[in-house]
């Protein structure tokens, strides 16, 4: 979110392309986060961390949809329950973090992506069947859509257009995770031994 909104990965293009001639104040800016909305696709336990810290760091409205409204967000992050509709249209920054099944896959198609803001941030770190690629490619190429984030890219597409910010899910891979996710993996195959 902070990459996309900042244009940290356009402007790391910009000088790897050797096309970055200095420091040009109002050149390229990227977009306030502060008090915007941040509406969760799917508010689980994922969805609410990332809700927790928008709110916190930011300051951020928190709308979401859900199969059923979260009494706890509702309560202890003054979150709203809006429609499918309503989150398209009120979203500055957009994140997934649904289950793929057979309601969800691709309903993020073309029809969603035109009721989005223009420069909504859209976040997909949930599955990549959740969107629709070739719409949102469009949508992107059209302007109807602001700046995509990604961590599950599922088509190597992405990689050449210059406002789309790729980054694979690393969620534990860093020196200090390793050792403690050995005993969550075997805590999570215990049930399949017996």
């Amino acid at each position: 979110m902070l990459a996309v909104s900042r244009k940290a990965f356009f402007n790391y293009k910009k000088i790897l392309d050797g096309k970055w001639e200095g420091f040009e104040p109002t050149a390229h800016l990227g977009q306030e986060l502060y008090g915007k909305t941040l509406g969760v696709f799917g508010l689980g336990n994922i969805g609410y961390e990332m809700a927790i810290k928008c709110k916190a760091a930011f300051g951020m409205k928190i709308i979401y949809h859900n199969r059923k409204p979260n009494a706890k967000a509702d309560q202890e992050l003054q979150a709203t329950y809006v429609s499918f509709e309503e989150l398209l249209a009120q979203s500055d920054v957009l994140t997934l973090h649904a289950n793929l099944s057979d309601a969800t896959m691709g309903i993020f198609n073309k029809e969603a992506f035109c009721q989005m803001k223009s420069n909504a941030i859209f976040i997909n770190t949930g599955r990549g069947g959740l969107h629709n690629e070739v719409d949102l490619k469009d949508a992107l190429d059209k302007g109807s859509s602001g700046e995509p984030g990604w961590t599950l890219p599922t088509r190597n597409l992405w990689i050449k257009i210059i406002h789309c910010s790729l980054c694979l899910m690393f969620a534990y891979c860093h020196i200090s995770a390793r050792p403690r996710r050995k005993p969550v993996m075997a805590w999570q195959l215990w049930p399949l031994r017996m």
